[in-house]
């Protein structure tokens, strides 16, 4: 027996249940909290119009996938200590954003060990219902904060965490501001400053297809962060929106914050060959793979150098 909890363990929801289907994941309800070991659950689009309290006593619960469900509301995942992954994306009946976690410190090896290590934050996109609140980015930022004063000991271990949410005003805290895209970034007075442990961007974007009323045909389009120094440019991330042609049918504002830790910015700067000297003269941009169906706008970008 302690086997086989042991690959459920390692093994996500999805996997053990491939394609749910709204009755069948009805009928696991009453059996969620036998699962309190799953440290993944994904029931994407199945229709569901509520989530179980007992998804909130799922305390090893580290990903979090609900996309394109109908649900108004979420019980509290405070006590979800070891969440580091929460998809929202396309519940367009969503009104209510739940309480959040205290993240706590993730070890290196769990880091390591974790094959999404890439994917983490909270992503929140193409919810028109919960709108521009002001609550849903102040609970979003906090989470992220608390995140990075959690993991900064280990943040040689992850690449990056980022938001997506409703908004169309960057925060003020992204002391660096533009309209449009793309801004440049000085990293020279702080490179060599010990309080100096990241960088955070911003971009406000709005995507639309050209018929809001097409519904055959799905696809996820990348948008993506890239930096440019001199004449190398490279993609340092892809944005987590999925773009679905079925589903994004009302043109919206939205912000995605990512947050780079020191380690991974030079990481990435050594590979395309950046020196310190380069360093003020770095060109942050986003770009589009896609088809001329979807129109993606960036209507202004931001950054900030983030210290101890």
């Amino acid at each position: 027996m302690s086997s086989i909890l042991k690959k459920w363990v390692m093994m996500p929801f999805h996997s053990l249940y491939p394609k749910v289907h709204k009755g069948l994941a009805s009928c696991l309800w009453s059996s969620l909290p036998s699962f309190s070991f799953l440290s993944e659950l994904d029931i994407s689009f199945c229709e569901l119009s509520q989530n179980p309290d007992a998804i909130g006593c799922i305390r090893w619960l580290g990903r979090l996938i609900l996309r394109g469900n109908n649900f108004v509301t979420l019980p509290s995942l405070r006590e979800l200590s070891k969440l580091v992954h929460l998809d929202l994306q396309h519940c367009k009946k969503l009104k209510f954003f739940p309480e959040l976690p205290l993240p706590e410190r993730s070890s290196p090896d769990a880091i390591k060990q974790d094959r999404y290590e890439w994917k983490w934050g909270l992503h929140i996109y193409n919810c028109p219902e919960l709108g521009e609140r002001e609550l849903t980015s102040s609970l979003t930022f906090s989470w992220m904060v608390q995140f990075i004063q959690a993991n900064q000991e280990s943040s040689a271990c992850f690449p990056r965490v980022d938001l997506v949410i409703p908004g169309s005003e960057i925060p003020r805290w992204f002391n660096n501001q533009c309209v449009g895209d793309p801004i440049s970034i000085d990293l020279s007075p702080i490179v060599h400053d010990n309080n100096f442990i990241g960088i955070a961007c911003c971009i406000v974007f709005s995507a639309i297809y050209d018929d809001p009323t097409m519904t055959t045909y799905i696809q996820t389009y990348l948008a993506r962060l890239c930096f440019k120094c001199g004449n190398t440019e490279r993609i340092f991330a892809f944005c987590p929106a999925y773009f679905y042609s079925d589903r994004v049918t009302v043109e919206s504002n939205h912000m995605w914050i990512i947050y780079i830790p020191r380690e991974s910015l030079f990481d990435f700067l050594r590979n395309t060959n950046t020196t310190f000297r380069d360093l003020d003269h770095i060109t942050m941009k986003s770009a589009l793979e896609g088809s001329e169906d979807l129109h993606v706008e960036v209507k202004k970008c931001g950054y900030r150098c983030v210290l101890k």
